[in-house]
């Protein structure tokens, strides 16, 4: 019987101690989380091309295409030189195209201030425009 008991003793031991290093390797990936410091802010121009981009991307809807030839692809942003950064694929059947336009040119316009101004320019991509297809009548990137 004292066997029986000390049996019993360390099993209720070794699932205590398996409970609490599994607590403890929680909390250690919490505190790694937590000392990873965060962004630095966006300054106001940073800013202003971030709400450029995503005024840009609420007037490209990819919804009301039948086929892929009725998509656009259109380039988005300041590539280091070498064409836009990305290409996004859309259907321009609800676009305003000369509005559209004017607002790619001020985002790449923006976005090349930006490099200038922080010296360090952005890598010199030249992206292909896409194949456009149309999925459930949504447009998109043929992949």
């Amino acid at each position: 019987m004292p066997f029986l008991r000390r049996m019993k003793r360390w099993r209720s031991l070794l699932s205590g101690l398996t409970a609490l290093s599994l607590w403890l390797a929680a909390c250690g990936e919490a505190a790694k989380e937590a000392s990873v410091p965060p962004p630095p802010p966006l300054t106001p121009e940073q800013q202003k091309i971030a709400r450029l981009q995503d005024e840009i991307l609420a007037m490209m809807q990819p919804r009301g295409c039948a086929t892929a030839k009725e998509c656009k692809a259109a380039g988005l942003g300041y590539g280091g030189g070498c064409g836009p950064r990305q290409y996004v694929v859309y259907c321009p059947r609800n676009v305003d195209d000369a509005l559209l336009q004017q607002r790619l040119d001020e985002l790449t316009k923006l976005e090349e201030a930006e490099a200038k101004r922080q010296a360090e320019p952005p890598p010199c991509r030249a992206p292909s425009p896409p194949e456009a297809e149309v999925l459930d009548g949504v447009c998109r990137a043929k992949l």
